[in-house]
């Protein structure tokens, strides 16, 4: 273009250094909103991103849930890798063990369990895995959601288990939602492995205490969410025939904890049969007490409150209540 003015084109000559400026002020500005714009984006993106897997990761339980299941524990929020890498590591093996449990195979959900899961929980057999778990639970496909519950020594996450509506098209499966608490163990070997079915963790105790003859020891305990489950071992060393507990009073076998609560025995669970030793002889028999899994009590005594210490005479008697040959005793935990 050819600018025929003299006054503008002189002008143009003498400012030509600040319209240089001005034009590539203009081109800088522009370049700096595209970069502005394009930084806006991304970081949209990425928080939408970390939405989503936050959403699949936690899959939080609905706020629907009753109270008393609510976590009993506060859980410390580390922002350390090594938790975080722990937090997915234990969701990881959550999520393949349900994922076995869908497709039913059976002996890869099995091999996932600790050797005390199987045994208190499943009696060391595979086939009651499948019958009295995988088939009673997984008969449709499942969909996991996985919620913190405690984490103390142990880590125990609460699963909701929900029917997978893109595969049975029931809208209501959301709402026949299946719950159940798996704690996450460690092996000797360092292999992480599960504890299911309401099923916390196996403590070995071996304390024991004697008398008039009679020996009770307490070899270990099973902790489940709802009960505690202790193993003991009675050992009579007299020549009559004893009784561990009469039934006369529904809280006669029952736990001492540190806050002083008294923990009651299921003893309608106790068959007679169970109760009684013959003389000179030992029995191991199971006890249940209804305590609530929490880390705030701990047990420290058990007591036997009305043994028999001849059950032969006790029988005999008419109104049993009248029966005086009777001992308690208590063993410190």
């Amino acid at each position: 273009m050819i600018i025929k003015n003299s006054n503008l084109r002189k002008m143009l000559v003498e400012n030509r250094y600040v319209i240089i400026v001005i034009i590539v002020g203009i081109i800088l500005f522009m370049s700096l909103i595209n970069v502005v714009n394009n930084f806006i984006k991304e970081s949209q993106k990425e928080k939408l991103s970390q939405l989503e897997n936050t959403t699949n990761t936690n899959n939080i339980i609905n706020s629907d849930i009753a109270n008393n299941s609510k976590p009993i524990i506060e859980s410390t929020t580390n922002k350390n890798n090594s938790t975080t890498s722990n937090n997915l590591s234990n969701e990881k093996l959550i999520r393949d063990f349900i994922t076995y449990c869908n497709l039913h195979e059976i002996q890869n959900a099995y091999n996932l369990l600790s050797d005390e899961c199987k045994q208190a929980v499943f009696f060391s057999n595979i086939e009651y895995f499948r019958n009295n778990y995988v088939e009673s639970i997984f008969k449709t496909n499942k969909v996991l959601n996985i919620e913190k519950w405690t984490e103390n020594n142990i880590i125990t996450y609460r699963i909701r288990l929900t029917d997978d509506i893109l595969s049975t098209g029931n809208i209501k499966g959301t709402t026949n939602a299946i719950e159940d608490y798996y704690t996450i163990v460690e092996t000797e070997g360092g292999k992480q492995k599960l504890n299911i079915n309401g099923y916390i963790s196996r403590n070995y105790i071996n304390k024991e205490d004697e008398a008039n003859g009679i020996n009770i020891s307490i070899l270990k305990k099973d902790i489940f969410k709802e009960y505690e489950q202790y193993e003991i071992k009675v050992e009579n060393k007299t020549n009559n025939t004893i009784m561990l507990d009469s039934k006369e009073n529904v809280d006669s076998i029952y736990l001492i904890g540190s806050n002083s609560s008294k923990y009651s025995c299921y003893t309608y669970e106790l068959d007679e049969i169970k109760t009684i030793i013959p003389e000179n002889t030992s029995k191991n028999i199971t006890v249940k007490f209804n305590k609530i899994y929490s880390n705030k009590a701990i047990m420290r005594k058990m007591v036997f409150e009305d043994i028999i210490l001849n059950y032969d005479n006790y029988n005999a008697n008419i109104d049993k209540k009248d029966y005086k040959d009777r001992i308690a005793i208590t063993i410190e935990i």
